[in-house]
């Protein structure tokens, strides 16, 4: 048991790092999340613990309040989609039908919300709030370094146009899901989006 919260841990933690690194070609099947790295790791850690859920209990908040309102909004996303399953058939937006579209977010949603949301719980459940906030910022910092690293060299090759600096960054091509792409004049570091680059930046600030 206590090996198994330790892994957990171990991953979860793994997964935090890699919430910046989207830059890669992922799994279709995962919907929203294929090229997000740290869904890899919450989504292998959920597994690990509820394999182990057979011995040992998985904590569940059910009596939270808030919990059970986003239980409810996620049965309420399928009612209502019920209701309007005509208009959801018909809809059709960017190569993608409505029901389609539906299953994947649906997905995402349940995947976010439940999936990882208990996974965190279980983790974290067993760290002193102290510790939470100290590791945290460790593990991002570690991530925040690598991000300028890359930020630093793309900027110098996009801006600059310092074109001897490429095959350096093409180094960042051996790094887990990371895959290098520098182009046009947007500066996204690791992320693939530099909108998401902000989102991340915000986050850990």
């Amino acid at each position: 048991m206590e090996l198994i919260n330790k892994v957990a841990k171990i991953i979860f933690l793994t997964g935090v790092f890699f919430i910046p690194f989207n830059s890669f070609d992922g799994i279709p099947l995962l919907g929203e999340y294929r090229n997000e790295a740290a869904a890899f790791f919450f989504i292998f850690g959920f597994l690990l613990i509820s394999l182990n859920g057979f011995n040992n209990k998985i904590s569940v908040p059910y009596k939270n309040l808030i919990f059970r309102v986003v239980i409810l909004f996620v049965i309420w996303c399928f009612i209502s989609t019920l209701l309007n399953s005509y208009n959801v058939s018909q809809s059709y937006f960017k190569q993608t039908g409505g029901i389609n579209r539906f299953i994947r977010q649906y997905f995402s949603l349940i995947l976010s919300s439940i999936i990882f949301f208990l996974f965190y719980w279980n983790v974290l459940l067993k760290m002193g709030v102290k510790e939470i906030l100290i590791i945290i910022r460790k593990v991002f910092l570690a991530s925040l370094i690598v991000a300028f690293i890359y930020g630093f060299l793309e900027t110098m090759i996009v801006v600059f146009e310092v074109s001897f600096i490429t095959p350096i960054i093409g180094l960042f091509n051996y790094f887990p899901f990371l895959h290098v792409k520098v182009f046009g004049d947007r500066i996204s570091s690791i992320s693939y989006e530099a909108p998401f680059l902000a989102i991340y930046l915000i986050t850990i600030s």
